[in-house]
């Protein structure tokens, strides 16, 4: 019987030792396949985001193909039409997002059956797609083998669904048929900023455009990390990920490596680019903002430079930061391609910025807010040296304007007193009647070019007319072609405020065709005809328009309000046109003219920018402005009471309602529509603070601010 019991023990023992070490084998071999899983999965990106060799092309940057010539340009308006019209029959729309969802058919038509190869990305190929409404898109195609891809596919178009900023690469569309993933981008026709540094096609970039090339890579990630709800780290920051535009306007492409900051900060395994990565990454495999920065850091040294990371580019740095001390010195540094043509200063403010990114320390590096006001003021500040050089150079031959000639007082004393009538049509003086404030900081000069005695009185005295720093009014027909040539004459650049848009619409049986004859058509073809006056000015390369979509809004199934349309983020006009929420047709009119306007302006290498009207509030407002305007202004005027409003909106809309100051400061022509003027403009051909200018107008308008305090005229929109 002791037997028995003492081998039952035993075969219970045994039994147990099996059991355990079966388990545990187990364990491991679950383990190790997982893991082999995963370095599987992640191989066919690893030679793309850890490469051991020079930028070349990846998931990005084969998203253009800078060898293929300009292609002639299309008519904008037909396109912007068509794109509406025969789109609400091929695309439908993700409610959440707005992003189209193409089919198999039209993109395997529009690539001649997936033969118009431009490139092999990290996971899957690039092809140049030529759609039936005129447009040219990229097609990234997810290789099927591929489940990383799969992943970063489904990321992409959640993520970027809601995305959209004049400094990102933007998602056009998606398509899921046939087991096949696909991603429509924008198509950018002038390659990578890494082609541009060191393929030897391309002339060298200049220095000014490397500045501006920085600042719209700083103003990408900045809408990233503090515009976008939740903040959206890039994780892959390199000049091969950086796009450039017909009018070289830089782009952040590629989210694939994005990330939600607040899902998930950590990493299993090191994901990124050899060379950019953030020694602080590397080490606690948390990536942060602050990680996004350093690769920002190394790419402004790229810029500075010319020297590709992988090339001991930051051994180069740091041998040159112990004779600098940090902040001057440099220059030992730029690029050779340069030939010493750059700005000292300015290149010392850029490198101090760059070194302060690349700090080891995270914490003392900057934010992305602080990267763009930061050169923002070293660009403005090189403008004003610039400035300040040629006032001091002899001119043998001052050059001629339209203010050198008679036509500066043509109709000058009947306009002005026409000014308030309400019978503009009848009470209009000529065509080319302007009135001209002197802002005071250029003594007049008369007609022969000479300087004068000065006339700070009103009236409309040749000197006081014809003096360099001016403000004018200028009557123009929107829907008369050349009526703006003789406004831009001599303009540096122009600021357009408000266009001419319907809010409204009658009942009409076919109310989409009236729409689009009625309203679409005339705001397209105004707003072009603008475009076109600054072409033909040959001076005029800087162009800001201004967009007053406010927020509609619609209700979800559930019952809820959600957001349609935003000042920052724009959804797709079909799904606009669908839910038809309140204002639909204004904001119709506004989207398809900005697409027509930005798509003009890259065929014809106008650098254009599209913000909101707040940048034009300021000490216009009065106390009968509808506080909805008041909270848009509130950056402005710094109200305490709107701004904090301001802040929440963002936080619950994602988008970013700021502007950039600057921007509006650089554009040296003003064009600013009186709210009933039905196509009189103010026109300043000089920057100055909005402040000034109001005030400037308020002494020469008595009787336009006494109608303004009474709420009968001169109220911005």
């Amino acid at each position: 019987m002791r037997e028995e019991s003492s081998g039952l023990i035993v075969g219970i023992s045994i039994g147990v030792v099996i059991g355990v070490a079966l388990a545990v084998a187990a364990f491991f071999c679950v383990r190790y396949h997982r893991k082999r899983s995963q370095i599987g999965n992640s191989s066919s990106r690893r030679a793309a985001t850890i490469p051991i060799r020079a930028n070349g092309a990846d998931s990005c940057s084969v998203l253009s193909d800078s060898s293929i010539g300009t292609e002639s340009p299309k008519s904008t308006l037909q396109n912007g039409i068509s794109f509406w019209l025969s789109g609400l029959r091929k695309a439908n729309v993700i409610p959440a997002s707005g992003i189209l969802e193409y089919s198999y058919k039209d993109l395997q038509k529009a690539t001649c059956n997936f033969t118009t190869l431009i490139g092999q990305g990290a996971y899957g190929p690039v092809y140049k797609a030529q759609m039936s409404t005129g447009e040219t898109v990229a097609v990234k195609m997810l290789a099927s083998d591929s489940k990383q891809g799969e992943k970063e596919f489904q990321t992409e178009v959640t993520l970027l669904g809601r995305l959209h900023h004049r400094n990102l690469v933007n998602l056009v569309g998606y398509c899921a048929e046939k087991n096949q993933h696909m991603l429509i981008y924008v198509y950018m026709s002038r390659g990578s900023l890494a082609s541009h540094l060191y393929s030897e096609k391309f002339e060298p970039l200049n220095w000014e455009l490397r500045v501006q090339i920085a600042l719209d890579v700083a103003r990408g990630l900045e809408y990233l990390h503090d515009g976008a709800v939740p903040p959206v780290i890039h994780r892959d920051i390199k000049s091969s990920n950086i796009l450039l535009d017909q009018s070289m306007r830089a782009r952040v492409a590629d989210f694939g490596l994005s990330r939600e900051e607040m899902v998930s900060k950590h990493a299993s395994h090191i994901r990124g680019t050899f060379g950019y990565l953030d020694p602080e990454y590397i080490s606690t495999r948390s990536f942060t903002k602050k990680s996004d920065v350093y690769s920002y850091g190394v790419l402004l040294f790229e810029l500075i430079a010319g020297r590709n990371p992988l090339q001991g580019l930051m051994e180069h740095v740091e041998l040159a930061a112990m004779n600098t001390e940090g902040k001057v010195g440099w220059e030992e540094i730029g690029d050779p391609r340069l030939k010493g043509n750059f700005d000292v200063e300015e290149l010392n403010q850029v490198a101090a910025l760059a070194h302060k990114c690349v700090s080891p320390i995270p914490r003392r590096r900057p934010s992305m807010r602080d990267i763009v006001q930061v050169l923002s003021r070293s660009r403005k500040y090189r403008h004003s040296r610039k400035r300040d050089m040629e006032d001091l150079t002899p001119r043998a031959h001052e050059k001629q304007s339209l203010w050198s000639n008679s036509k500066c007082s043509t109709g000058y004393n009947d306009f002005r007193l026409n000014w308030g009538k309400p019978d503009r049509k009848t009470n209009y003086g000529p065509l080319n009647g302007v009135t001209v404030v002197n802002l005071g900081a250029v003594n007049p000069i008369d007609k022969e070019g000479e300087e004068g005695a000065g006339n700070s009185g009103n009236g409309g005295s040749p000197e006081l007319l014809c003096s360099k720093d001016r403000l004018r009014l200028f009557r123009a027909d929107l829907l008369e072609d050349g009526s703006f040539d003789e406004a831009v004459i001599g303009c540096d650049g122009v600021f357009h405020v408000a266009a001419s848009m319907e809010f409204g619409v009658p009942a009409v049986e076919d109310l989409e065709s009236y729409v689009k004859t009625e309203v679409i058509n005339p705001a397209i073809r105004g707003t072009l005809n603008i475009l076109k006056a600054c072409s033909r000015s040959n001076t005029a390369r800087r162009i800001v328009f201004t967009s007053s979509i406010s927020t509609l809004t619609a209700k979800n199934s559930s019952g809820g309000w959600i957001p349609i349309v935003d000042e920052a983020c724009q959804t797709h006009v079909h799904h606009v046109l669908k839910t038809k929420a309140s204002g639909w047709v204004y904001a119709l009119s506004k989207l398809l003219t900005e697409e027509a306007a930005f798509e003009y302006a890259e065929e014809n290498g106008i650098d254009l920018i599209s913000v909101i009207t707040t940048t034009v509030g300021g000490p216009f407002l009065t106390p009968t402005v509808p506080s909805s305007i008041q909270v848009l202004v509130s950056p402005i005027t710094g109200d305490p009471k709107m701004l904090p409003i301001l802040d929440s909106v963002n936080s619950r809309m994602g988008s970013i309602a700021l502007v950039h100051i600057e921007d509006i400061c650089n554009a040296h022509v003003f064009l600013m529509e009186h709210p009933k003027a039905e196509g009189r403009y103010i026109c300043c051909t000089q920057s100055c603070v909005m402040s000034e200018l109001v005030e400037l107008l308020r002494k020469e308008y008595p009787y336009c601010t006494e109608a303004y305090q009474h709420g009968t005229g001169f109220n911005p929109r």
